[in-house]
């Protein structure tokens, strides 16, 4: 992009020198040119990955405990109110480094239930657009019945740009620890008793994805813009969770030890079919995205199958 606009300017400058009797730039003139095709503020109007910049913002949504995978928002979905500041900062190069924290209401207050830090690099080729990220999720993991349930996640995305459909395929991967009470029932003893449980779960995602980014320029002013991109997935899953059963009554000699350490795994399967509407608008250096993901689960289930997780984010790039 940035060779193309050079390349006008160029011609721009030579039908100019056509037109008149003396065919060479001026000493004046050749000094404001190279000093515009070597300003970084000049060239970065046209490619933003041509300057480093800080991204301060604010979301807020119905269920959100993933940064980058909607399909593990999918899975763990809750219907609440969670509010995530975030605060990265994108170097020209491609890399990344973020702070965000997801704060929601517990007890009729604002809490912070955890915070993930994050380290990326993303590519953006004429062919392809690729990326990898880390997140690390510092929560109250020892709290019972917890909104933290992972720890770590691991993103990457590898996306065909280059046709008006683009495809594109995402894994991700999860992991972490966390504890639940719950009534389970004991049918050697015919009752139900109370149970905390010590759990240990993974999760596997891999997205295949079909979308068009369709693009708008000066909408309200000479300085704006909009995107509108929707998606379409296909998310197909594996995960597993490891519980330790920790009441007492588990460590009686009638109880087997496959009772009291029980394991809960399902095989990479084709999970759900989802689709998203992403919008953002900007105008100098604010935006605003609000999202719309719909996640229809496929596999029997005694749970909900249908969710749909609902954000809005603004913010600010300097």
């Amino acid at each position: 992009m940035r060779n193309l606009y050079v390349v006008l300017i160029f011609i721009l400058c030579t039908n100019n020198v056509v037109a008149q009797t003396d065919t060479t730039l001026s000493k004046q003139d050749k000094s404001r040119l190279d000093s515009m095709l070597n300003t970084d503020e000049f060239l970065s109007m046209f490619d933003d990955s041509a300057r480093s910049y800080f991204d301060i913002s604010l979301g807020f949504g119905n269920g959100t405990f993933s940064t980058q995978n909607q399909a593990v928002n999918a899975t763990g979905f809750t219907n609440q109110l969670v509010l995530t500041p975030a605060l990265f900062y994108f170097f020209k190069s491609g890399f990344n480094l973020g702070l965000t924290t997801f704060l929601t209401n517990e007890n009729n207050k604002l809490s912070l239930y955890q915070t993930g830090t994050s380290v990326g690099y993303g590519y953006d080729g004429e062919k392809i657009s690729t990326g990898i990220s880390y997140t690390r999720y510092f929560g109250d993991n020892k709290k019972y019945n917890g909104k933290s349930i992972y720890q770590n996640e691991l993103f990457g995305y590898l996306k065909y740009t280059k046709p008006f459909i683009q495809t594109g395929i995402s894994l991700g991967f999860a992991n972490g620890t966390y504890k639940q009470t719950e009534l389970v029932f004991l049918s050697n003893i015919n009752r139900f008793v109370l149970d905390s449980t010590d759990n240990k779960t993974s999760y596997f995602s891999a997205t295949f994805s079909i979308e068009h980014n369709f693009e708008f320029e000066n909408v309200f002013t000479k300085k704006d813009g909009l995107t509108i991109l929707p998606i379409f997935m296909v998310n197909s899953g594996s995960d597993k969770v490891n519980s330790t059963h920790l009441n007492r009554i588990f460590n009686r000699p009638r109880v087997p030890l496959s009772v009291k350490k029980t394991s809960q795994t399902n095989k990479m399967q084709l999970q759900s079919i989802a689709s998203s509407i992403n919008i953002t608008y900007g105008i100098g250096k604010f935006y605003v995205q609000p999202n719309v993901y719909f996640d229809y689960y496929l596999p029997e289930t005694t749970g909900q199958r249908f969710s749909s997780i609902v954000s809005l984010t603004a913010g600010f790039t300097f």
